[in-house]
């Protein structure tokens, strides 16, 4: 599992984490729920053919959304295809929220608004350029509901292009949901 702050959420008493054998999170990565303390991880959603980080509880813990993309080892780092997902907080796959509308985009990070109405994500392109790889990527909302699509707010370029499928927004992009 890889330790880091986007890929552990609480809902409730329960601790959410997106964990995978290695630190390729596009390969075999679910999300499991634990209950502290002592009782054993047990898995809500496992890999299959989507591959699943980023969880983000919703305010009151009934639902969570989820950033998944092909179970592949093919994938580039940068270029994971996920997209946006609204779970029950037993596994159970409610909807996709947000999908990247062209091959060469990805879905990463979804956090709730403190009312649980809009879920922030980034939508994130990589840019290649040899050894300075970039990305280009835009922040947007889109209702819990699902309901309007996704809307851009700001577009930014970033030297974030998700090393071992890992971006650094989480801890660049404030966003207040509680």
């Amino acid at each position: 599992m890889l330790l880091y702050d986007d890929y552990l959420t609480w809902c409730g008493s329960r601790l959410i984490a997106a964990v995978g054998p290695d630190r390729q999170s596009n390969l075999d990565s679910q999300l499991v729920t634990v209950a502290p303390p002592g009782l054993p991880a047990r898995p809500i959603e496992r890999a299959g053919k989507l591959s699943w980080v980023s969880p983000s509880c919703a305010p009151g813990g009934r639902v969570l959304a989820a950033a998944a993309g092909p179970n592949s080892s093919d994938a580039m780092f940068g270029a994971e295809d996920r997209s946006i997902w609204v779970l029950s907080r037993d596994g159970r796959v409610l909807r996709r929220l947000a999908e990247p509308p062209t091959t060469d985009l990805s879905d990463e990070a979804p956090r709730f608004s403190h009312d649980g109405r809009w879920i922030m994500f980034v939508r994130s392109q990589l840019l290649a350029a040899g050894d300075s790889d970039s990305s280009r990527d835009t922040i947007e909302l889109v209702r819990t509901s699902g309901a309007g699509g996704a809307i851009p707010i700001i577009s930014f370029t970033s030297g974030d292009f998700s090393y071992y499928d890992h971006y650094e927004w989480p801890y660049e992009v404030a966003w207040h949901s509680g």
